[in-house]
C-alpha cells in the first residue's frame, strides 16, 4: 500500500530541479552578456583581435618580429607604425588594461611569440609587486577569445579549476551599479572605443582627465620574481630574445630623484633575472602635457617620444650593467 508521506517526499524533488534548473538558466544568461555584451569585455576583444591580426602580419611579411607587452601604459605608449616607419622595427602592441594582472598578459604575449621574436616586458611595476592571480577579466577575457588555454601557467599547470573559470564568467555587483549609473546618465558605457586603437595595437584617447603619479616602483614580490625568471627560461628554451622596458609614468619635478632611485633599485632586481633596456630616464617623466587621462596613458606626442627612445634601445640592444643600476639606486 502506497506511503501516504511519499507525495511529500516527491515535492522536494522536484523543486530543487526546479532551482538546479533556474540557477544554470540564469548563469548561462550572465555568461551570454559577459561574453557578448559587456563593454569592457567588448572592447578589450576588440583590441586583442586587432592586435593578433599586426602581430600575423608582421610575421608574414618580416622574418621576425617585436612584442611589447603590458598593461594599458603599454596600451597607449607604443606606437608600432611609428616604430616600423622610422626604426625599421616591425612591432606589435600586445598592451591591454593592468586590470588583467601579470600572468595573463604574459601569457597572451607570449602566445604570438615565435623563434627569433624579440619580447620586450613593458609591465607597470606594481603588477609585479604583489601577489599575482588571474583576474575575473582575465578569465572572461581569456573566454571571450576562445583562448581558455590563456589561463595556464608557463609550465602548462592550471591554477584555476575549470568550475572557479566558469563561475567567473558573470558580472559583479559593482559592474551592475555602475553600467546602470552610466545609462541612467546618458553617459557613454566605457570611456574607450575600438575606434581608438591603430592597427598596431596602439591606442590613443581624445579624453583629457587631471593626472597624479602612480608612484614609485614597488620591489618584486616573491611571485613577481618567480614570473619574471620562468619567463625569461621560456624565452630562452625557445629562442625568443627578452628584455624589460620599464614603462613611463608621470612624476611630480619634485620626485624626480627619489623616484628615479626607487625604480633602479627594482630593476636592479629585475636585471638579475633579464637584461633591462638602457633607459637614462628610468622611467620617469615630468611633462604633464605628455599624459592623456592617467599618469600612464600617453598623448600621442608622448608616445612618439617613448616609441622613438625604445626603439633605438631594442636596435642597439642597450642594456644596464648591474652596477650602474645599483649606483643609481644608492646615490
Amino acid at each position: 500500500m502506497p506511503s501516504s508521506t511519499s507525495p511529500s517526499r516527491s515535492r522536494p524533488g522536484r523543486l530543487t530541479w526546479r532551482l538546479l534548473t533556474l540557477a544554470v538558466v540564469g548563469w548561462l544568461c550572465c555568461a551570454a552578456y559577459t561574453l557578448y555584451l559587456n563593454p569592457s569585455v567588448r572592447l578589450w576583444l576588440g583590441a586583442a583581435q586587432i592586435k593578433q591580426a599586426w602581430a600575423q602580419k608582421m610575421g608574414r611579411e618580416h622574418k621576425s618580429k617585436v612584442l611589447v607587452f603590458g598593461g594599458s601604459s603599454c596600451a597607449f605608449s607604443i606606437n608600432g607604425e611609428r616604430m616600423l616607419e622610422e626604426h625599421e622595427l616591425p612591432v606589435v602592441n600586445m598592451g591591454l588594461g593592468a586590470g588583467f594582472g601579470a600572468r595573463f598578459l604574459t601569457r597572451w604575449a607570449i602566445s604570438e611569440a615565435r623563434p627569433g621574436d624579440t619580447l620586450i616586458v613593458a609591465l607597470e611595476p606594481d603588477l609585479l609587486g604583489g601577489e599575482l592571480t588571474d583576474t575575473t577579466g582575465a578569465v572572461q577575457l581569456s573566454y571571450a577569445l576562445h583562448q581558455p588555454g590563456l589561463l595556464r601557467d608557463l609550465d602548462g599547470s592550471s591554477p584555476l579549476s575549470l568550475a572557479s573559470q566558469l563561475l567567473m564568467l558573470r558580472p559583479d555587483g559593482s559592474h551592475i551599479v555602475t553600467l546602470a549609473a552610466k545609462i541612467a546618465g546618458g553617459k557613454p558605457l566605457f570611456r574607450y572605443r575600438i575606434e581608438d586603437i591603430h592597427p598596431s595595437g596602439w591606442m590613443q584617447t581624445a579624453v583629457r582627465l587631471p593626472v597624479d603619479s602612480p608612484g614609485p616602483a614597488e620591489p618584486l614580490s616573491a611571485q613577481g620574481r618567480r614570473l619574471v625568471e620562468n619567463l625569461a627560461g621560456w624565452c630562452s628554451q625557445r629562442n625568443v630574445r627578452v628584455a624589460y622596458s620599464i614603462p613611463w609614468e608621470f612624476t611630480k619635478p619634485d620626485d624626480e630623484v627619489s623616484f628615479q632611485k626607487q625604480n633602479a633599485a627594482f630593476l636592479l632586481q629585475v636585471a638579475e633575472l633579464m637584461p633591462v633596456l638602457k633607459d637614462t630616464a628610468l622611467g620617469v617623466c615630468t611633462n604633464r602635457e605628455y599624459y592623456a587621462d592617467t599618469g600612464w596613458h600617453l598623448t600621442e606626442k608622448g608616445s612618439s617620444l617613448r616609441s622613438d627612445s625604445l626603439g633605438l634601445q631594442i636596435k642597439e640592444w642597450s642594456t644596464w650593467r648591474q652596477n650602474e643600476l645599483r649606483a643609481l639606486a644608492a646615490r
